[in-house]
């Protein structure tokens, strides 16, 4: 009888309470598209038939008060965000079972609007943007798509880092927490070095693209880790197999110009472009408590410039010591302990 209880009218009773408010429906993990229409840059161009790519988990709360935002990492998708368990999961960042987890695929990772799969400004007649744009055209998505007033929490990884940063400078009332992890505020002089070879490298693609891509995917996954682990992991008789392995790993990469669109909105990313340089104004700017983590010997994204920004904006710092490098969150790095600063800063 009991049995036949939950099976006759425990669907029925949830419908109720999702009619009454008191309850909402989790919404389904698969990919889902939102259109904006056109999204405006600040160049004055803009991105024609905008689209932003999203999946959820979760249920969003009465009071709407447990939505977490997170934006993917660069070259990254929501499909690969949604099945890592550092991030979502009972022991990751974000717990389905809390939050309402919004995942937002960035521009130019092509899923939301990107270079290759824009059907009137294709490859290179796509508009360049910056992560601003892809900010604002998010906040369009969330509040217009989503009707979501405000937000527990934006997080992300890296290229998702610098959009957790801007969503904390042009949003400041909009989020109560943010955790940009292995980002930057601003890129530091090595940075814009880095940047800038990486591009280089790329931009001669056209009559050599599988070359260059295969140069340009030594050049970043060696940079993702730290010399340390490199000595450390790799012997001598194995840099060639480990050198011909990456490059034969570059034909798995994502459209080149997509590569292409984000490293530049990344390598032009700067807080303090609307406050004359000042990176003291740009964090006395933000309202949102934060959670910055950052990695000691992470040479991709150096740190200086986080731990900065964090002294200056009373932000809580947490700084990994993994010889990882940019990818200490991994789960074979500091990834436990960096989930569990996260999933206790955003309780």
């Amino acid at each position: 009888m009991i049995q036949l209880f939950k099976t006759a009218f425990l669907p029925l009773i949830a419908s109720l309470l999702v009619c009454a408010g008191l309850i909402r429906p989790a919404t389904a993990q698969h990919q889902q598209f939102h259109d904006l229409g056109e999204c405006p840059l600040e160049s004055g161009e803009v991105i024609e038939d905008c689209k932003i790519g999203y999946r959820t988990v979760g249920q969003l709360n009465a009071a709407s008060s447990n939505a977490v935002l997170i934006v993917t990492w660069g070259l990254g998708t929501s499909e690969e965000v949604l099945a890592n368990e550092t991030v979502i999961g009972p022991e990751g960042w974000v717990d389905p079972d809390r939050h309402f987890i919004v995942i937002i695929d960035a521009f130019g990772n092509g899923v939301s609007s990107s270079p290759s799969n824009s059907r009137t400004q294709p490859g290179g007649d796509f508009p360049v943007f910056t992560i601003p744009d892809m900010v604002h055209a998010q906040h369009r998505f969330v509040t217009e798509g989503l009707g979501i007033e405000q937000v527990h929490a934006v997080a992300g990884i890296s290229f998702g880092a610098m959009a957790t940063y801007g969503w904390a400078m042009h949003y400041p009332g909009y989020l109560a927490r943010g955790v940009p992890v292995v980002g930057t505020p601003r890129r530091s002089p090595f940075d814009l070095m880095f940047g800038e070879i990486a591009l280089n490298i790329l931009s001669d693609c056209e009559p050599r693209c599988e070359q260059a891509r295969e140069t340009f995917w030594l050049y970043f996954r060696t940079m993702l880790r730290s010399p340390q682990h490199w000595n450390r992991r790799v012997a001598h008789d194995q840099v060639t197999d480990f050198l011909q392995g990456t490059r034969e790993g570059a034909r798995h990469l994502p459209d080149t110009d997509d590569i292409r669109s984000q490293f530049h909105a990344a390598h032009r990313f700067n807080v303090t472009a609307p406050f004359d340089g000042s990176l003291h104004r740009a964090a006395e700017a933000v309202e949102a408590e934060l959670l910055i983590v950052i990695a000691t010997h992470d040479i991709g994204t150096t740190p200086g410039e986080s731990r900065i920004f964090a002294e200056l904006s009373g932000a809580e710092l947490y700084e990994s010591d993994s010889d990882c490098g940019h990818l200490a969150f991994l789960a074979s790095c500091d990834g436990e302990a960096i989930a569990a600063m996260i999933r206790d800063f955003l309780w």
